[in-house]
């Protein structure tokens, strides 16, 4: 990690992107404890992550403004927004002003979409290929370190000063990582635009994760995974919560931050020994072990499991966002992002609803060891087509614009035959 932060820039970059990750762990939880101060209402604190999720659904349209501008002056534009978008928590006082804490979380999704892709691409131009993965197991280590002390320093400062001060420690927290991506230099080309129809310009990200093999392999394992894995936010509290109150499941995420924590330092290491799909693949493995160990209602076991749960889920995220990067052309880093997150993200949440139905008529020891075996199967299938995944993108591909991925009349290639209804969408 030492070779990335000595690379021009990166060092700077790190530092605006930790303050404004700290803000963030401070204030998503504010936001939730706040309406429930207000209201009374579990469900309506609940709604508050509604609001921060929702925008990602529309997530290639997120994908296709964010390909139409150059990485660094996007995102210090959308940072300044940001942080601008949560003063007018300071008006929220009574019951009567929720509405405003649901707008301000709203936008905060928004931001969330926006910079996901706009900061990937970002890494694409400072850094090279093959230090990405060891940049991405940095930027995560930060972000698995403070999912353990923000959360607690949120409710604190809520407690103490209140949320209106939060507001302004998160918004400063923005222009602090604006000022930071101001000071980066980097020399980056305006983006082409091509006159194509619109839609043609906003789903080329969906095409190209269909038509590059390796994309196509993990974005289909990650998204099967998460339609079964999303119910265990519900199965949890059956298992390792049995006979606890609700409020348990604050421990168990602190555990999970805790192996998340140690996956993201060990990630880039064994990613350049091992490669992105290899890594990927142990992440699996990693999963079906957490979900095994959950069949039997222990906390002992409960916990280990919520370990393995940390590190694997942060082998797969670090290792499908390198090769996410390592395959993309950058002209199509924000739509090709979306495009994946929208489907991965679509499978977690129809899975928790499933998970809600699931639990009241089925075992769920069965459950569990239904999904274990199938994580396992996942990563079976993940790495017999390893070869081809492990393939840098081709020479030439960074250099690819929307005009390439349609026909000579403007309009969109087709899907390829066969090709999911759900990668459409």
């Amino acid at each position: 990690m030492r070779e990335v932060l000595r690379k021009p820039g990166v060092a700077l970059l790190f530092a605006g992107d930790v303050a404004s990750m700290f803000g963030d762990s401070i204030m998503l939880l504010a936001l939730a404890i706040w309406v429930k101060t207000l209201t009374g209402s579990s469900g309506a604190a609940g709604a508050v992550m509604l609001t921060i999720t929702a925008p990602a659904l529309v997530g290639p349209l997120f994908g296709w403004v964010i390909d139409r501008f150059r990485r660094r002056p996007f995102l210090i534009v959308v940072n300044v927004l940001t942080g601008l978008a949560l003063l007018p928590l300071l008006a929220v006082h009574t019951r009567a002003d929720v509405w405003i804490i649901y707008v301000v979380g709203t936008a905060y999704g928004i931001s969330f979409t926006l910079t996901g892709g706009a900061f990937a691409g970002l890494l694409q131009e400072l850094l090279p290929e093959e230090l990405l993965g060891e940049a991405n197991g940095l930027f995560a280590t930060a972000q698995q370190g403070l999912r353990l002390i923000g959360p607690v320093i949120g409710a604190g400062l809520f407690v103490t000063v209140g949320g209106s001060t939060i507001a302004v420690i998160d918004a400063a927290s923005f222009g602090v990582a604006a000022i930071a991506l101001a000071g980066v230099r980097l020399v980056e080309t305006h983006p082409q635009r091509e006159d194509l129809h619109w839609w043609a310009e906003m789903t080329a990200g969906t095409r190209f994760t269909w038509q590059n093999l390796t994309l196509r392999r993990i974005t289909m394992t990650l998204s099967l995974l998460m339609l079964m894995l999303g119910a265990i936010e519900t199965l949890v509290y059956v298992s390792v919560g049995l006979h606890r109150t609700p409020a348990f499941i604050s421990v168990l995420v602190t555990v999970q931050s805790i192996g998340g924590l140690a996956g993201a330092v060990f990630c880039g290491k064994i990613m350049k020994r091992l490669g992105e799909v290899a890594t990927i693949g142990l992440g699996l493995i990693a999963v079906a072990a957490c979900v095994a160990l959950m069949i039997y209602p222990s906390v002992a076991l409960g916990f280990a499991g919520m370990v393995m749960a940390g590190v694997g889920a942060a082998f797969v995220v670090i290792g499908y966002t390198t090769i996410l990067q390592r395959q993309t052309p950058k002209a199509l880093m924000g739509r090709v992002s979306a495009a994946g997150g929208v489907l991965i993200g679509g499978a977690q949440a129809l899975s928790v609803a499933m998970g809600v139905i699931l639990v009241s008529i089925v075992d769920y020891r069965i459950l569990f060891a239904a999904m274990s075996v199938v994580a396992l199967g996942l990563a079976v299938y993940l790495r017999a087509g390893s070869g081809a995944a492990e393939m840098p993108v081709e020479a030439g591909a960074a250099d690819i614009t929307d005009a390439d991925l349609t026909d000579s009349t403007g309009a969109a290639e087709p899907f390829a035959e066969g090709m999911p209804a759900v990668a459409t969408a």
